[in-house]
């Protein structure tokens, strides 16, 4: 039988080892957070979106027309986030919010069913740092409710 004290020291790695799993946990978290700081924004702003999109489900519950519930959404969406505009001089600039156009928005209201559902459809543009390379993320916002003609 061996002594105690032997098998305590063959347990403990050897000085100047690296325990392979502790780096490889590191390395996920430091992932994690940099995925949460690149794209954390751009899914903050697609909640928001989406609650817009409720909100027209509402407005299309109230009676309102589908033009007037349109322009509602492409207004609420220009105060959310930025986007890149090309301008007559052909120069891209960096304006305040998503660039929905109203052929973004669909409106789907079905009068035998009663039922309405608005969707948002729009994309946005991250810089994927420190690589500097860009790459397009496309979302879609839907809601859905009850709808009275």
């Amino acid at each position: 039988m061996l002594p105690a004290r032997s098998v305590r020291a063959r347990s403990l790695r050897p000085a100047g080892k690296v325990n392979l799993i502790g780096v490889g946990m590191l390395l996920a978290v430091c992932a994690g957070i940099w995925w949460v700081v690149i794209y954390g924004p751009l899914y903050s702003d697609h909640m928001d979106v989406t609650e817009i999109a409720g909100m027209a489900v509402s407005e299309m519950g109230n009676r309102v027309g589908e033009e007037s519930a349109t322009l509602s959404v492409v207004r609420r969406c220009a105060g959310i986030g930025t986007h890149k505009e090309i301008d007559e001089m052909g120069e891209e600039h960096i304006v305040p919010g998503l660039g929905v156009r109203p052929e973004d928005v669909t409106i789907e209201a079905n009068e035998k069913t009663k039922k309405v559902k608005v969707s948002i459809s729009y994309t946005r543009e991250v810089v994927l740092r420190p690589f500097k390379t860009v790459r397009r993320v496309h979302f879609v916002a839907s809601r859905s409710g009850v709808y009275v003609p």
